[in-house]
C-alpha cells in the first residue's frame, strides 16, 4: 500500500429502546413522522449511508458508493440486532461492505465494541470480561471472521480494559489524542505528551502488565470536532483537503483519521454521507492517497513507538469518565440550571442490585453448569439464537450433567437474569441530563425486569430496596422528584406479567386463523381455538391462547376474550385455560373477572397496529359499498369535465375510491397491464384529495422496481424496460412523484453488471452486440434521465 493515507471511522449505535418483556421498540412520537427514533435514524442516516451519492457537475448521479466499505467502522451490536429485524437490507448491506473490505485491503472494515455500550473501566471484573466475550462472538457470528479491532464504548479506558481487549484476541484499538499520556522508543524514556504534542500519524503499541500488548491509533481530533460540531461537511472538496493537510512533509509512512459518531453522516448533519463520499473520491483521485482501514496499516506499519495510555478518561467527558458516576458538570446544555446528582445514586443502585443477585446465580445455576461465570460468557449464542439446536449445543458445552427441562429452565431464567443486569449499566442511561429521561427509565425498566426474573426463581424481592435506594436520586421536575417518583410513573406500570403479556398477544386473534401459530418477540404463541364475531361496529374474540418464552422455556395457557368497540378501544379479558365465556359480548367482564384490561395495558405500537387494521377493514368494506355507486356516476362524471364543471366530492368520493383500487390492482400485477392503467389514472387525476396519494405511490415504486428487476434477472430481454416507461407514461397524469432513491440503487448496480461492459466492449471495438443485447442497452439508457442519473 502507499505510504501516505488516510482513515474515516464511524460509530454507528443507538441507545437500545426495546422492551424488556416484548423485545420491540414501542412507538417514540418524538420521532414523527416515524414511529421510533431507530426508524429515523436508519432513513436519514443507516440507509443513505449504504448507497452515497457522487454527483457529476450537471447534478446527476455518477456513481453511488456504500461507504461502510469505505471507512472503519463499528455498529452496536445492539443495533446491528435491530437492523437485521426491522431494515434487513441495511443490515446485509453492513455486512456485505465488511466483506467487499476485506477484498480490497485484505482487512475487514468492521470493528468490535463492548456489547451493550457499558462504561468498561467502571464494570467489575466481571462483567468488563463478559461485555468484550459478547461483543468479539456476536461479532464473529454476523462478520464470520475474529475481529481485529475494539471499540471501547465513550472511548473509555484504562489498563484493565485493554488486558481484557487483548486476552481476547484483539488487535488494535482507537482512542482520542487527550487519551495518550506518555510516548517513547522501545526501550527508551517515556516522554509526556498531550493532545497537541502527540504524533497521530502512526500506530503506537501500548504494553501491559500481563505481557501482552495491544496497537493504538489515535485519531485526529480537531478535525473530527470540526466534521462534528462545525461545518466541515458542507464541502466535501473543503473536507478532503482538510484531511490531506494532515499528513506532513516527512518521508515515512503517515495515516492521518478522524472518528467521529456515524450518524454525523445524514442524521446530524443532511447529506452528509454525499460530502464524505465526494471527500473519499477526491482523496484518492486529486490527492493521491490511500483511502484505507486500520487493520491494512497496521499491517504494513507495525507500531515504532510504545505509549501508556491516560487512564479513566473518555472522548466526551472533560473530567474522565465521571459523566457515568457523577454530577461533573458534563450535559447536553438543553437545561443549564439542572442537576446531575442523581447519577451516582442511580450507579450505586444499579451496582447493588447487580451484587444482591450474584450469590442467588451461583446458588442456584452454578451446580447445574460446568462454570456458571464461563456459561454466562457464553450465553451470548443463546440470546442471538434461542433456538433449540442452539440451546442444546449451550447445554452440551455448559451443563455440569444431563439436565432435566425444569433444570434447563432455572439456568436460563438465571441467565436471563444476569443478561437484565448486564443492560442495567448502557452508559445512555446516564450520559443526559435527568433521571426522568428516556435512557434512565429504560434501565430501570431492565432493573425491573430482573427483579421479576428473580421473584419467579422464589428469590426474595429485591425490588423495594432498589426503590428506596432511588428515593435519593433527586430529579429536576415536579412530575419526577426522584428515581422512586420515576419508578412508580414510568416503571412499575410497563412491567408486563403473564396476564397482561396473553391481553397483548390475545388481540392479535382478532385477525388470525385458529388453530395458528406465530411468534411476538421472544414468545412462541399457539392460537389453539377462537371464536369470532361481528356486531355492527364491533368485533369480539374468544378462544384459548398457548405461549411459551423462548428464553427461559416457561410456558403458560390461558382463555380469552376481546371486544373492539366502535372507537377502536380494546378490552381484553384473561382467564386460566377452560373458563368458560360467558356468550355475548357484553359479558366478557362477567366472564374473566380476575383480568379485565382495557387499551392502556396494550402498548403504543400494539394499539397503533390495532386501529391500522380497523381502518383498512373499514376502508375496504366502504369501496366494496360504493362500487355501484361508483359504476353509476363514472360516465356521468366524464362527462363533467368537458363542461367545466367540478362535482361535488360527495358525488365524486365513490369514483375515486374505485378507480384508486382499479389503479392499485393494476400496478400490483406483473407485468401492468398499462393499456388499462392509463385510462384508471387519468380518471382519478381530476379527483385530487379524495384517494389515498402516499398508498398510489408506494404502489407505484414497487411497479417500477419490479420492472426493473425483472429487467436484470431477465437479460437482455427488453421487455421489462418498456414496461418501466410505460407505467411512468401510464401513471403520470396522477404526478406521484415517486421516491427514486432504491430504482436508482438498482439502475447503478443493473449498469455496472451489463450496461458498463457493453459500452466498453463497443469503445473497444470488441464483438458487437446482438439486436436484443442493442434493444435492452437503448431501452436502458433512455430511463437514465427520469432517474437523474449520467451513465458512463
Amino acid at each position: 500500500m502507499t505510504d501516505r493515507a488516510v482513515c474515516v471511522h464511524g460509530h454507528f449505535y443507538q441507545p437500545p429502546r426495546e422492551d424488556p418483556w416484548l423485545e420491540e421498540v414501542d412507538l417514540q412520537p418524538s420521532a414523527a413522522p416515524f414511529p421510533d427514533w431507530n426508524e429515523r435514524v436508519t432513513a436519514e442516516c443507516y440507509r443513505p449511508f449504504t448507497a452515497a451519492r457522487v454527483l457529476a457537475p450537471d447534478g446527476r448521479i455518477s456513481s453511488i458508493v456504500n461507504l461502510f466499505s469505505r471507512c472503519s467502522f463499528n455498529v452496536g451490536p445492539t443495533l446491528l440486532t435491530w437492523l437485521e429485524r426491522r431494515a434487513p437490507d441495511v443490515y446485509a448491506a453492513v455486512l456485505e461492505a465488511d466483506r467487499e473490505a476485506l477484498a480490497r485491503y485484505g482487512h475487514g472494515a468492521a470493528l468490535a465494541q463492548g456489547y451493550h455500550h457499558a462504561i468498561l473501566p467502571l464494570a467489575d471484573p466481571r462483567d468488563r470480561v463478559t461485555e468484550v466475550a459478547w461483543g468479539v462472538r456476536d461479532f464473529e457470528r454476523r462478520f464470520d471472521r475474529p475481529p481485529e479491532g475494539f471499540w471501547l464504548p465513550e472511548l473509555a479506558v484504562d489498563v484493565p480494559t485493554l488486558e481484557a481487549l487483548a486476552a481476547h484476541g484483539i488487535r488494535f484499538t482507537l482512542l482520542a489524542p487527550h487519551q495518550a499520556a506518555r510516548v517513547r522508543v522501545p526501550g527508551g524514556a517515556w516522554r509526556e505528551v498531550d493532545r497537541l504534542s502527540l504524533d497521530l500519524s502512526r500506530p503506537y503499541r501500548c504494553p501491559l502488565p500481563s505481557g501482552d500488548s495491544i496497537a493504538v491509533f489515535f485519531y485526529d481530533g480537531a478535525t473530527a470536532d470540526a466534521l462534528a460540531f462545525g461545518d466541515l461537511l458542507s464541502n466535501g472538496s473543503r473536507f478532503s483537503d482538510r484531511l490531506a493537510r494532515g499528513l506532513s512533509g516527512e518521508d515515512r509512512a503517515q495515516l492521518v483519521s478522524v472518528a467521529v459518531d456515524g450518524e454525523t453522516f445524514g442524521h446530524h448533519r443532511k447529506f452528509g454521507e454525499m460530502a464524505l463520499a465526494r471527500a473519499l473520491a477526491e482523496l484518492e483521485g486529486r490527492h493521491r492517497l490511500r483511502v484505507t482501514v486500520y487493520g491494512e496499516f497496521l499491517e504494513a506499519h507495525p507500531p515504532e513507538r510504545e505509549v501508556q495510555v491516560r487512564e479513566l478518561t473518555s472522548w466526551s467527558c472533560a473530567h474522565g469518565v465521571e459523566r457515568w458516576r457523577a454530577d461533573c458538570g458534563c450535559a447536553t446544555g438543553t437545561h443549564p440550571g439542572w442537576s446531575q446528582a442523581w447519577r451516582p445514586v442511580l450507579r450505586r443502585a444499579l451496582q447493588d442490585l447487580r451484587d444482591r443477585l450474584r450469590p442467588a446465580f451461583e446458588a442456584g445455576a452454578g451446580p447445574l453448569l460446568s462454570d456458571p461465570w464461563r456459561a454466562r460468557d457464553a450465553y451470548i449464542d443463546l440470546v442471538r439464537d434461542p433456538s433449540g439446536p442452539a440451546r442444546e449445543a449451550f447445554f452440551a458445552a455448559h451443563a455440569a450433567r444431563p439436565l432435566s427441562p425444569g433444570e434447563e429452565h432455572l439456568v436460563l431464567a438465571h441467565l436471563e437474569l444476569q443478561r437484565h443486569l448486564l443492560m442495567c449499566f448502557t452508559s445512555c442511561g446516564w450520559f443526559f441530563d435527568d433521571i426522568a429521561g428516556i435512557e434512565p427509565v429504560q434501565v430501570l425498566r431492565y432493573a425491573a425486569r430482573a427483579c421479576q426474573l428473580a421473584r419467579h426463581l422464589s428469590l426474595p424481592d429485591p425490588a423495594p430496596a432498589l426503590v428506596e435506594a432511588l428515593r435519593g436520586a433527586r430529579g429536576n421536575t415536579p412530575a419526577a422528584p426522584d428515581g422512586a417518583a420515576v419508578w412508580a410513573r414510568q416503571v412499575a406500570p410497563a412491567e408486563l406479567d403473564w396476564p397482561r403479556l396473553a391481553a397483548h398477544l390475545a388481540v392479535k386473534a382478532l385477525w388470525a386463523d385458529a388453530p395458528c401459530a406465530f411468534r411476538e418477540g421472544p414468545y412462541a404463541v399457539a392460537c389453539e381455538a377462537c371464536d369470532r364475531s361481528a356486531d355492527g361496529d364491533r368485533l369480539f374474540a374468544a378462544g384459548a391462547l398457548g405461549v411459551e418464552a423462548s428464553r427461559t422455556l416457561e410456558c403458560r395457557a390461558f382463555s380469552f376474550g376481546v371486544l373492539v368497540g366502535p372507537d377502536g378501544a380494546a378490552r381484553v379479558g384473561i382467564g386460566p385455560p377452560g373458563s368458560p365465556v360467558c356468550p355475548g359480548p357484553d359479558r366478557l367482564a362477567e366472564s374473566f373477572p380476575d383480568h379485565l384490561y382495557g387499551p392502556e395495558a396494550l402498548g403504543l405500537r400494539a394499539r397503533r397496529d390495532l386501529y391500522e387494521r380497523l381502518m383498512r377493514r373499514a376502508a375496504d368494506e366502504t369501496t366494496v359499498t360504493c362500487a355501484p355507486l361508483a359504476a353509476g356516476r363514472r360516465p356521468l362524471l366524464a362527462a363533467l369535465a368537458p363542461l367545466g364543471l367540478v362535482p361535488p366530492p360527495s358525488f365524486a368520493a365513490p369514483v375515486a375510491l374505485a378507480l384508486e383500487g382499479e389503479v392499485l390492482a393494476l400496478l400490483g400485477s406483473a407485468p401492468c397491464d398499462t393499456a388499462r392503467l392509463a385510462p384508471a389514472a387519468a380518471g382519478l387525476a381530476p379527483l385530487a384529495g379524495l384517494y389515498d396519494a402516499p398508498r398510489l405511490r408506494r404502489a407505484l415504486e414497487e411497479a417500477l422496481r419490479g420492472a426493473l428487476e425483472r429487467a436484470a434477472a431477465g437479460f437482455p430481454d427488453p421487455s421489462p424496460l418498456a414496461e418501466f416507461s410505460r407505467i411512468v407514461a401510464a401513471a403520470g397524469p396522477l404526478a406521484l412523484q415517486p421516491d427514486l432513491w432504491s430504482l436508482q440503487n438498482l439502475y447503478m448496480a443493473t449498469a455496472q453488471k451489463y450496461y458498463s461492459p457493453m459500452a466498453a466492449d463497443g469503445r473497444r471495438g470488441g464483438d458487437l452486440p446482438g439486436p436484443r443485447e442493442r434493444a435492452w442497452e437503448a431501452r436502458f439508457a433512455r430511463l437514465a434521465g427520469f432517474l437523474g442519473v449520467r451513465l458512463p
